[in-house]
């Protein structure tokens, strides 16, 4: 059974600070923010794709740049978009969906 945990907020991603080590925050949904020792915040997806069942990340982008409620919505677009590839496999033919 998958874990859940509490969505970020804008607050808790401007205050998180990490000194010696990389530290990840959990949006849920696979979304993470990941913060490097140098300061950079990177906004990363983590799924398993469709078809091989193999675990992937994909990064989003860097936060400020990027904020939070469309790291969410790149989250939602890219969920659409692979079943969407995952319907056209059942399927076989592409179909406007």
């Amino acid at each position: 059974m998958a874990i859940k945990t509490a969505p970020l907020t804008a607050t808790q991603i401007k205050n998180a600070k990490t000194i010696d080590k990389e530290l990840s925050l959990t949006d849920g949904g696979g979304l993470v923010m990941l913060i490097k020792p140098s300061g950079v915040k990177t906004w990363q997806l983590r799924y398993y794709k469709p078809g091989t069942s193999k675990r992937t990340t994909l990064t989003l982008g860097n936060y400020p740049a990027l904020s939070l409620a469309d790291a969410r919505e790149c989250r939602e677009q890219i969920e659409i978009r692979e079943l969407k590839k995952r319907l056209q496999r059942v399927w076989g033919s592409p179909q406007q969906l």
